[in-house]
Order: structure tokens, then sequence, then C-alpha cells
């Protein structure tokens, strides 16, 4: 049986539709033409799926192709689908789940009860050193799988599968970086929005997408460079090719081009840098306190970002990891045909799908399954039945005048016999099923209540500290009344920005008020003064928080 296989892959984000055509030849991927359409609108209106402009061209684009009745494999990222990986308890099928439901409702940003849910325990299915057993859960919301299939019905596409984008990139991780046996991470950097993967040793612990891309880069470049007297300002164009071409540079590194030093663009780049950091930072750290404290040795840059020089040592640098550049799709997939002037790494959503969609999470409405299941046996009804009926007919000629009395009666006690069978065997399922369900009923109360929500936390973090404030620890240790939190942080001002006392007085102000800590302490504070070209670091702060969450009840209330 061949192993050839012909997919499209939709892949969609918050502002951008991008269709490639994909073809699957043993373990290696051809991608032959592609397309992408962004919208124009602000995404607080609509989502791109929606965008009535959007679709007329890409329909336009699927007919003129003739690819009407292709399968389609639909990939989804941003706020409407979410990823994440539980340490579960030894449970199996339907008790997991309902754990695995629970657990996930502390942490969703979007309604469980409106989302389509797929459980997936990873790697070997024997229990880790801690006794729980590692699921991947993939959450999307129902109203965003049913957008896919109505776009999908409008282009004339069978949708073959609907899962996430992070999904297809960490399965390619995995078979891309099996050689490594402690943890690392994986920075697939994308135009817009790049992703993280925290892998420890081929079992994934962290899939996070975060709002930053090589796009940021090209914006950073786009403000006013001095160059003497003049001041130069770049198009988007511009922008781009001294973003691919130049990268990071070198302080005194001469910029031909545009007659600068690099210098001149290093506090243009900088804060893009900076906010790279600072997510790393942030998800870093939370795999850390996932995997009980192991650090992340290495980190490998794919994606757009390979194409960036200086890149890697520049963000490696500003995490304190080495971090290193890898074409991860060389060999595994190429690029030919209308698509061949787009490099290869571009394509590795749409490669991590094709390669590995077995593998992928299903998040097709159980319904819309159901009903084509139904469609299915329908069509094979009406083309078998023809020839069925023939020969049923004259089989059944020749038995029917012996067997007429017999049936009869035997075909009424038969039916009675075959329901009361059905109904002692349902009753004995059920009966099981409840017992089971009460034994471990405790078990979920206190298992759904121990656990702060820690996405939620460090996003909160996230939105709280200052900009002057750069986190580099967080520690989280038990308490007498539950977990608390040590975050250790530096402090940066500038002349004309705030001081550092102030900069420590709304960092404290601002944790106070936040709803995710009820005490909160400085523990010490360091005021220093050592002066760079660009900024001043003006000290750092120690600061102990107390988390509010939900914890186990006791008593017998």
């Amino acid at each position: 049986m061949s192993n050839r296989r012909d997919f499209l892959i939709l892949e969609v984000s918050a502002d951008e539709l991008r269709l490639s055509h994909a073809q699957l030849d043993g373990d290696r991927v051809k991608l032959h033409e592609t397309c992408s359409f962004l919208s124009h609108q602000s995404r607080s209106d609509k989502p791109v799926i929606k965008d009535q402009s959007v679709l007329d061209a890409l329909s336009a684009f699927v007919s003129e192709r003739h690819w009407v009745g292709k399968d389609l494999i639909c990939l989804l990222s941003g706020s409407s689908i979410s990823c994440q990986y539980f340490d579960m308890p030894p449970l199996k099928g339907s008790a997991l789940r309902q754990a695995v439901l629970l657990k996930l409702d502390q942490q969703l940003h979007f309604d469980v009860g409106e989302a389509i849910v797929d459980i997936q325990p990873i790697g070997d299915p024997k229990l880790n050193n801690r006794n729980q057993l590692r699921v991947g859960v993939t959450a999307l919301r129902r109203d965003s799988a049913r957008d896919v299939l109505d776009v999908a019905t409008r282009l004339g596409l069978n949708v073959f599968s609907i899962s996430a984008a992070s999904v297809a990139l960490t399965s390619l991780a995995q078979a891309s970086f099996c050689d490594y046996e402690d943890s690392q991470a994986v920075l697939h950097i994308g135009e817009r929005v790049s992703t993280l993967i925290v892998l420890n040793g081929q079992i994934p612990c962290v899939t996070s997408e975060l709002p930053i891309g090589m796009s940021d880069f090209t914006a950073a470049l786009m403000r006013p460079i001095i160059r003497g007297d003049e001041v130069i300002e770049l198009d988007e164009e511009k922008a781009t090719a001294i973003r691919d071409e130049v990268g990071i540079p070198e302080v005194n590194q001469e910029i031909e081009v545009l007659g600068v030093t690099g210098n001149r663009l290093l506090p243009l780049i900088e804060p893009a840098l900076q906010k790279f950091a600072q997510h790393l930072t942030q998800w870093l750290t939370f795999a850390a306190t996932s995997e009980n404290g192991e650090k992340i040795s290495r980190l490998k840059l794919v994606g757009g970002g390979v194409a960036m020089p200086g890149l890697a040592k520049a963000i490696g640098h500003r995490v304190g990891l080495d971090a290193e550049e890898s074409r991860w799709l060389d060999g595994v997939a190429a690029v030919a045909g209308p698509a061949g002037d787009l490099p290869v790494e571009s394509f590795a959503i749409a490669t991590g799908a094709t390669r590995h969609w077995l593998e992928l999470p299903d998040l097709i409405p159980s319904e819309v399954r159901q009903a084509r299941k139904l469609r299915r046996i329908r069509r094979s009804t009406v083309l078998v039945c023809p020839v069925v009926a023939v020969a049923i007919f004259s089989v059944a000629f020749l038995f029917d005048h012996a067997g007429n009395k017999i049936q009869s009666v035997y075909g009424a006690n038969q039916e009675k016999l075959n329901d009361v069978k059905q109904i002692v065997g349902s009753n004995q399922r059920w009966v099981a099923e409840r017992q089971v369900v009460d034994r471990l009923q405790g078990e979920f109360d206190t298992f759904a209540h121990s656990t702060p929500s820690w996405a939620g936390l460090f996003k909160e973090l996230s939105r709280l500290l200052p900009s002057e404030l750069q986190a580099s620890q967080f520690k989280a240790m038990p308490s007498p009344d539950g977990i608390r939190m040590e975050l250790e942080a530096s402090v940066y001002t500038t002349d004309k920005g705030r001081s550092f006392d102030e900069v420590v007085e709304q960092t404290l102000l601002s944790l106070e008020r936040s709803p995710f800590f009820k005490h909160v302490q400085l523990l010490n504070s360091n005021k220093q003064m050592e002066k760079s070209e660009d900024h001043t670091e003006a000290g750092s702060l120690f600061v102990e928080l107390e988390l509010v969450y939900p914890q186990t009840r006791s008593g017998g209330a």
C-alpha cells in the first residue's frame, strides 16, 4: 500500500489565512504551492476567517487550481485554541477524561463546556517518576470549529482534520531533536508569532505561542536612524532587507548601505530583543517549575530566525542559554513549483502537519463525524445493495417455504431474549461505573482545587511588572497557608524615566492590588548606580508573594 498522501494545509492565525499544497512521499514532504491573505480589518472586529474579502480571494485561488474536493487539514493558532500538558493520576478512559476536564477548567481562558477537547497520553504509557501520567490536552472553541467547516464548505474542500498549529510544530520538534536526553527549548520564530516548545527528552512539557516575531524587528528598523545631521527613515521593504542581511550588528560594524555603524541600530532593535527575553524567561521558568526545577540546558532557534544574522547569539545572551540556529527542515521538506522562491523554513507548520497527520489531535465536532459516518454507510449501501439483493433473494426463495412457520415463533422469542440481555448488561455497566465514580469523586475534588493557575499567574505578572523591571528568577515553595513565590528582579532606569524608588513602589502597589496575591512583602532591595551607554542598572529587589488559589477543603463539610 502506498504511503503517499496529498493535502491542502490551511493555517489560520489572528489576521492571516495561509493555504499550502503539500505532498507526503515516505518521510519527505514536497511543498508545491502556497498563498497567504492578510485581513486589513481590526482584530477586534471579527476573526480573519470571517473576513469576506479574504474568503473571496481564497475561494478564487482554490477554483483556479481545480483543488475542489481535496482533503484539507486546518491548523489554528491564537486565542480560540489552547494546548497544554498535564501530569495526571494513573486513570483511564472516562475517569481520566473527567479529571482532565476538571483541571482544564481551572486554566482555560474560555468556557470548557463550549469547547471541543482532545486528550492524548504522551510517550510511554508507563507512569513517570512522580507516579503520574503526562497527557497533551488541546481545546478549541466550538464556534471556531464551525467557522472552519463553513469556510471549507464554501471552498468545496473536505475537512480531513482540525487541529492546532503549535501541536504540529511540537510533533516536528520531537522528531527532529530526539537525540537529546536533557531538557531543551525550541523557539520557532515566525513573521508575526513565535512558538516556544520545551522538551524533556522527547516528552513535551510546554508549548506556548509568543506574540512577537520577525515583523517586530522590521518595525524597529522603520524608526528614525540618526546619521550625522541626517535622519534616515526606511520603508517596510528596505527595513526587512536590512533585517535579513545585517541582523543584530556588532557595535562598531560598518553598515555600508546606510552609512552608519551598528551602534546606531542597536538601540532600535534592543526593545524587540528584550521583549523576546521577557517572554522566554517567564515560560522557561514555568517549564522548570513544572519539571521539578530541572533547568533548560540549550535553546534551538528555527523558522524565520535562522535567516537573521546574530539573532541566536543575542537571544541566548539575554536568557542565559547556549542558543544555536537549526535548519531542521533540511532533508525533511523541499519546496518546488510556484513556491520554489520561498524559504523552506517558512513551511514548518505545514511540514509538521503533513508528516505527523496521524498524531495530530482531531477537533472536528463529534456530531459532524457521526453524520459523515452515516453518509458513508448510506453510500456503501446504495452501491452494494443491488448485487447483494439478488443473491439474498435467490437463497431466501429456497428456504422460505421450509422455515416460514419456525421463523415466526423463533424470531419473536429471540427478539425478547436480546432485549432482556441488553437491559441486564446496561444495568450492570451503569452500576459498575457508578461505583467507580463514587470512589474517585473525593480524589477528583481534591485534585481540582489543589493547584494554582500557573498560566494565569504568569500572564498577570507579565501585565503588572513595569517595563523598567526585568525578572531574573521565580521560586515557588510550600508554606503553612498554601504556596508562596519569591521573585528576584533587576531594575533598569534612564535619566528621563522613573527613579529606582518609584519603580519599586509602583511594583509593590501593583502586586498588592492583584487578586492573584493575598500578601506581598519586600524582602530586600539593593540600590546601585552602574551606568552604560544605553541605560542605568539602578539595582535589584527581592519580593515574597503569597498566592491566592482554590485549596483543598478539609473537614466534614
